[in-house]
């Protein structure tokens, strides 16, 4: 999937942006130390950018193909007697034996 990221999404961000990755924007330094918010930043996207892609090309057609499978399997047959009413007419039998 990162491949489909760096081939496809890397230059497409880069055609819109004007570089491909935001690791020198909004770059500043405090007492020495270097912050980059721009390298979260295009990690932050580039984890978005695999999510939606994994997310179209597997989840999404596997989520249709379980419904339709749903759709298409027969209606469950009705429901027999619970064991309540099961074990209620097997008494009722052996009280009318006992009586017999």
């Amino acid at each position: 999937m990162t491949s489909i990221n760096e081939a496809l999404l890397t230059p497409l961000i880069a055609a819109v942006f004007g570089q491909p990755n935001f690791a020198t924007v909004g770059q500043f330094t405090i007492n020495g130390a270097v912050f980059s918010p721009g390298i979260v930043f295009t990690q932050l996207l580039n984890f978005v950018l695999i999510a939606a892609t994994i997310y179209f090309i597997v989840v999404a057609p596997l989520n249709r193909m379980a419904q339709r499978r749903k759709a298409e399997q027969p209606a469950a047959p009705p429901a027999g007697p619970t064991e309540v009413e099961l074990l209620t007419e097997i008494r009722d039998t052996l009280v009318h034996q006992r009586r017999d």
